[in-house]
C-alpha cells in the first residue's frame, strides 16, 4: 500500500506561466489622474501567482466607481 506522506512529498507545485510573469510589473498602488478621472488602481496577485487581481477606485465624470477585475490564463 502506498504511504499518502511519501506521494505529497514529491508532489511539486504548479508553476506560474511564463506569460503572465510579464504582469509583474502593474504589482502595487497607481494613481490614476486626469480631466475627468481620479482615484487608484491597486493590483496583486493571489497566492500561487496564476491570478492577478486589479481593484479599482475611481471618480470618473463625477461617478464613483468600485469593482474588481481577475486577470489569468486558461
Amino acid at each position: 500500500m502506498a504511504d499518502d506522506n511519501n506521494t505529497q512529498a514529491t508532489q511539486q507545485p504548479p508553476k506560474q506561466y511564463p506569460v503572465l510573469k510579464s504582469l509583474n510589473k502593474l504589482g502595487g498602488t497607481w494613481k490614476v489622474s486626469g480631466p475627468d478621472i481620479d482615484g487608484q488602481v491597486t493590483f496583486e496577485w493571489i497566492e500561487g501567482s496564476f491570478f492577478l487581481i486589479q481593484h479599482v477606485d475611481l471618480e470618473q465624470d463625477r461617478q464613483k466607481n468600485k469593482g474588481i477585475e481577475i486577470i489569468g490564463h486558461e
